[in-house]
């Protein structure tokens, strides 16, 4: 049982990692899903920066799914004036969708 409960939380992990782009701006790579409490996460990873968010860079181009916390973040983030590229399809999609 505890390697089935194991295996469903690695399932649905979000890996922040920072970094920073080639001119030393924050960079942060996101891998997984950006659902549920990983939104928060997230949201606690880019205000940890204290950066202008606009030097803040977002690599979503292994972001597998976005729930609607997630989506309403990004679009926060975005409007913020932080670079959401590059961005997986499915994030484009869900993204472009939300902004039109």
């Amino acid at each position: 049982m505890l390697a089935t409960k194991h295996a469903t939380e690695i399932k649905f992990m979000l890996r922040i990692t920072a970094t920073q782009t080639t001119d030393a701006d924050p960079l942060l790579l996101l891998e997984g899903r950006l659902i549920g409490p990983w939104v928060d996460e997230l949201q606690t990873a880019v205000d940890a920066i204290g950066e202008p968010l606009e030097r803040v860079h977002l690599d979503l181009s292994n972001v597998r799914f976005v729930d609607p916390r997630g989506l309403a973040l990004l679009d926060r983030l975005h409007h913020r004036r932080v670079v959401l590229a590059p961005m997986s399809r499915m994030v484009h999609a869900l993204f472009s969708v939300r902004t039109v």
